[in-house]
């Protein structure tokens, strides 16, 4: 039976009424004996419902944790629930203290995200790229898989943005992210790299794979000139190099290294082109577009 609050408990009653966190009073099967009026305001339902509401399971222990609550008006809300055990009328009882935490919450996934995620692209960022490629060439040698990685350049791009401004600069890195996106798989990874830069990180792909990628991209950037403002539309290029990881690579800086040479290769030859590294972290190349595996 579900036990009430004794007569000689109105004042505190009226007390706990008044408090802003939800405060609920739960007895050992997990049914809620007694709700305040915030905690009614925060499950969206009046004491009547609330009082013999089951939790589904009986709560144990003491700590926080977090729940997600659908309220009757379709709301959803994320309620950070502290219990803590108490006797009360000889009954074992948890005294559930409830707060609405759904902004912070949300706040700080936000915050996760920006810390991971650039912030004009939405792609990940220089950090991030690290910490994927890492865990990639990690899995990569554990599964003795292939693993390759695209670093790209616009060509020029400082000569854009002084003829066209910034803005239109920050529409063209908006767009070229979005084609490089379409132009690989889900389980591969995007990230602005820094500047005009971006990578393409692409598990389980050897490097004729990574050429055809590399490709791809390039003739979808060449192909569709890019908005400078008013009617005025331009084309702009990029140049790619590729590296694939070698079976005794470990580490993402000399990954990257290989890829960031053949990429610089890549400019000096006339840009607008893809070149690849090959195994002693030199570059080979034959004519734009068209590399040598």
């Amino acid at each position: 039976m579900t036990p009430e609050l004794p007569a000689e408990g109105r004042e505190l009653d009226a007390l706990l009424k008044a408090l802003r966190d939800g405060i609920l009073v739960v007895n050992s099967e997990g049914e809620v004996a007694y709700a305040n009026g915030a905690a009614c305001a925060l499950l969206g339902r009046s004491e009547h419902e609330i009082r013999g509401l089951s939790f589904g399971f009986p709560i144990s222990g003491e700590g926080d944790t977090d729940i997600t609550i659908v309220r009757p008006d379709g709301v959803p809300r994320i309620l950070e629930m502290r219990a803590n055990p108490l006797e009360w009328r000889q009954e074992p009882v948890q005294l559930v203290v409830l707060r609405d935490v759904t902004d912070q919450r949300r706040m700080t996934e936000e915050l996760h995200r920006l810390a991971r995620r650039d912030g004009l692209t939405g792609l990940y960022n220089h950090v991030s790229f690290y910490s994927i490629l890492k865990n990639e060439i990690a899995r990569s040698n554990r599964n003795k898989g292939d693993l390759s990685l695209l670093l790209l350049d616009i060509d020029c791009f400082k000569r854009f943005n002084d003829a066209f401004g910034h803005r239109a600069g920050d529409a063209v890195l908006r767009d070229i992210a979005q084609r490089i996106c379409e132009e690989v798989r889900e389980i591969d990874s995007v990230c602005r790299y820094g500047g005009e830069e971006f990578t393409a990180i692409l598990p389980g792909t050897d490097i004729r794979g990574a050429v055809a990628v590399g490709e791809r991209i390039r003739e979808r950037i060449q192909a569709q000139p890019f908005p400078a403002g008013g009617d005025r539309s331009v084309p702009v290029t990029v140049s790619l190099g590729a590296a694939s990881l070698w079976a005794d690579e470990s580490t993402a800086e000399k990954l990257v290294e290989r890829a960031d040479a053949a990429l610089y290769r890549a400019k000096n030859l006339g840009r607008n082109r893809l070149v690849i590294a090959d195994e002693q972290g030199q570059s080979v190349h034959e004519g734009a577009g068209i590399p040598s595996v």
